[in-house]
C-alpha cells in the first residue's frame, strides 16, 4: 500500500469515527466559565451592533436563565441519603444532589416536575451513570450543572449521560473543602 493510500485510509477511519461520536451524543457539555466569557464578549459586540444582542449569545443557550439558576437563590430541593428534602413552600426549579443518591431521580415524584436544573458533584472515583430517559418525573429539565471536585474533561462528563438529547450539561471545576 502506498503512503498516500495509507493516509487516505487513516483519514477515512478518523472521519468515520468522528461522525459516529457526533451522532451518538445529542447534547452539549459546556464549561460554565467559557460560556459566561462568551456572553461577555457577545455583550461587547452587541453594544456596537444591537442586532447581535440576543441572537449569538453562547450557542443559543439561555445564559440569563443559567446564571439565575447557578448564582441566584432559586427554589431548590435537596436530595441526600436517598431522600428528597424541601425547605421552602414554593415550587422548586432546581434539584441539588448532595451525595451518591442519584438513584432517586428515577422515582416518580411530583416535586421533580418543574425542575429545570439538576446540580451534582462529580469526582473521578465515582461510578456515576445517568440515563435521562428514565427520569420520567423531570418534564421541565433543561440542564445538568456538574461541579467537578478536581479537573475533569468534557469527554469524561459526556460519558456519564445516556439519552440526554436536548439537555445542556454545564460544568465547573471547584476546589474541595
Amino acid at each position: 500500500m502506498s503512503s498516500n493510500s495509507k493516509f487516505i485510509t487513516a483519514l477515512l477511519v478518523f472521519l468515520f469515527a468522528f461522525t459516529l461520536k457526533g451522532t451518538a451524543q445529542d447534547y452539549e457539555v459546556i464549561n460554565l466559565e467559557t460560556l459566561l466569557n462568551s456572553k461577555q464578549r457577545a455583550q461587547k459586540v452587541s453594544s456596537q451592533k444591537s442586532s447581535l444582542n440576543k441572537k449569538n449569545t453562547g450557542n443559543s443557550l439561555n445564559i440569563k436563565k443559567i446564571e439565575t439558576l447557578v448564582f441566584d437563590v432559586s427554589p431548590t430541593i435537596y436530595i441526600q441519603d436517598n431522600k428528597v428534602h424541601q425547605f421552602e413552600n414554593t415550587t422548586p426549579i432546581m434539584a441539588s444532589i448532595e451525595d451518591d443518591s442519584v438513584r432517586i431521580i428515577y422515582t416518580e415524584n411530583d416535586l421533580f416536575q418543574n425542575i429545570e436544573m439538576v446540580k451534582l458533584r462529580y469526582n473521578k472515583n465515582s461510578n456515576m451513570n445517568i440515563d435521562v430517559s428514565k427520569m420520567n418525573s423531570f418534564s421541565s429539565l433543561k440542564y445538568f450543572f456538574i461541579q467537578c471536585e478536581s479537573s475533569c474533561t468534557e469527554n469524561e462528563l459526556a460519558n456519564i449521560f445516556t439519552n440526554a438529547k436536548g439537555i445542556s450539561i454545564l460544568y465547573q471545576v471547584i476546589q474541595s473543602e
